[in-house]
């Protein structure tokens, strides 16, 4: 197929049908793909790609956000192998829900959040593109608080948890503003501790964007971010949060920050003990 595609269409892109992880036996994404390769398959391929699905936050049930990062770098490691280490990779689909299925309930915050965290970890890390699964739900599973009817962008009017026909959630404008912060970017580094994250990017006029999280599930966090001249920091919905010069204080629990300027590095700001405080206070408190 992939040679009559040429012949028909030389400018076409060819991609690899997706792969998914953790499957049982020859199915499994590096079993078939190291199968698939030392075959030869290698030449009739342009871009390679791999789903994955899951939850905001590590709940035991599918796969969250870094488990994105393992599957890129495994099957980057493969490809590199197999002398195809330039060779693109694409997530074609990728997401999480708002509602609830199961025991488990998310609600639209955590989705908008695990939506910035996706695109941006995949992106910093050399994915060349990713897509979102729906962008309205898409009413296609048996029961309407399916994972894929829920995991859309715009409610469609079924499921309990649905908040009418057409209703934007708050992922879609996380997405939105996400698309003007971040198209025709390039990624520059990235920071990651398995804690927080902290990726810089570079527009065409040289300017520069990072984004920064903590993940909630370790509890909030209060970080100091470094660099060089102004500073101003924006939520995943375009709000501006703060500014100031060379460095900027902030404090992270659910969402993403987005900081505009020539910010390189984070650090964490440790909490004094309550002692300390009251002794730098020159005994003027009591605890």
């Amino acid at each position: 197929y992939s040679t009559a595609i040429k012949e028909a269409c030389p400018d076409c892109i060819v991609i690899m049908g997706s792969l998914l992880d953790s499957l049982p036996g020859d199915r499994d994404l590096e079993s078939y793909l190291t199968t698939f390769l030392s075959l030869g398959g290698g030449e009739y391929i342009d871009v390679y790609n791999f789903h994955y699905y899951g939850t905001a936050r590590p709940a035991g049930v599918g796969e969250y956000y870094r488990s994105g990062i393992n599957i890129y770098k495994s099957m980057k490691n493969i490809l590199t192998k197999f002398g195809y280490s330039q060779k693109p990779i694409w997530i074609t689909e990728t997401s999480t829900f708002s509602g609830k299925v199961g025991n488990l309930y998310q609600t639209e915050e955590e989705q908008a959040a695990d939506l910035v965290k996706r695109f941006v970890t995949m992106k910093a890390i050399g994915a060349e593109k990713v897509f979102w699964c729906f962008i309205e739900e898409p009413d296609y599973e048996s029961e309407e608080n399916g994972f894929f009817d829920q995991s859309g962008l715009i409610y469609d009017g079924k499921g309990d948890y649905d908040k009418g026909r057409g209703v934007k959630k708050k992922a879609f404008f996380a997405y939105k503003t996400m698309v003007e912060k971040l198209t025709n970017t390039t990624p520059l580094f990235y920071k990651d501790d398995k804690k927080s994250f902290f990726a810089v990017f570079e527009k065409p006029d040289k300017k520069r964007i990072a984004v920064i999280w903590h993940d909630y599930w370790f509890g909030n966090a209060k970080v100091k971010i470094v660099g060089k001249g102004k500073l101003t920091a924006y939520s995943i919905y375009g709000k501006k949060l703060s500014s100031s010069f060379d460095s900027l204080s902030l404090s992270l629990a659910l969402e993403p920050v987005y900081i505009e300027g020539n910010a390189s590095d984070f650090y964490y700001i440790e909490k004094k003990p309550k002692k300390q405080i009251n002794e730098s206070l020159g005994g003027l408190t009591q605890s």
